[in-house]
């Protein structure tokens, strides 16, 4: 029962100092380094995703780091101790054999209209009464954004321009 005890302690210890004095990364997009503990704290730093801080301390479900020579807040939620996963797609191969030896699912439009709980013969109905446009769905479903337009957005909304 002490050896239990003693690795439950030694194992607490470590992940105490692990979480205090380690390197940290951004996970998120963006986050901003804060002046105090909560998130209505005054912003004093913007930093981008992949950005690492080196953790101080922790307080709750926050963490006070320092980054480019400033100490601040950043929570939890977004940092990580490990740097972030660059996206990879398996659909960006030069193997256009590939797309055409997958199995076919049910299409784009088929799988939206089943998440909005419509049968197939509630989709005809709903479209007659213009409730409903599915040609409209599979539109929107296929339109992709790319990472300038995303940040153009989040500015239009960090300054209150919609």
């Amino acid at each position: 029962m002490l050896k239990i005890m003693l690795k439950a302690s030694l194992g607490l210890m470590l992940a105490s100092s692990f979480a205090h004095g380690a390197t940290l990364y951004i996970q998120s997009q963006k986050a901003y380094l804060l002046d105090a503990p909560k998130f209505s704290a005054t912003k004093l730093l913007k930093l981008e995703h992949g950005t690492p801080v080196n953790s101080i301390q922790t307080q709750g479900n926050w963490h006070q780091v320092t980054v480019q020579g400033q100490a601040g807040w950043l929570s939890k939620l977004l940092l990580k101790p490990h740097p972030p996963l660059e996206r990879v797609s398996i659909l960006e191969t030069a193997d256009n054999d590939f797309k055409e030896s997958v199995r076919r699912r049910s299409s784009s439009i088929v799988t939206a209209g089943a998440a909005r709980g419509l049968a197939s013969e509630e989709r005809s109905r709903i479209h007659q009464n213009n409730e409903a446009n599915y040609f409209a769905l599979k539109k929107v479903e296929t339109l992709t954004l790319d990472q300038s337009e995303l940040d153009l957005f989040a500015q239009s909304l960090e300054s209150g321009k919609r």
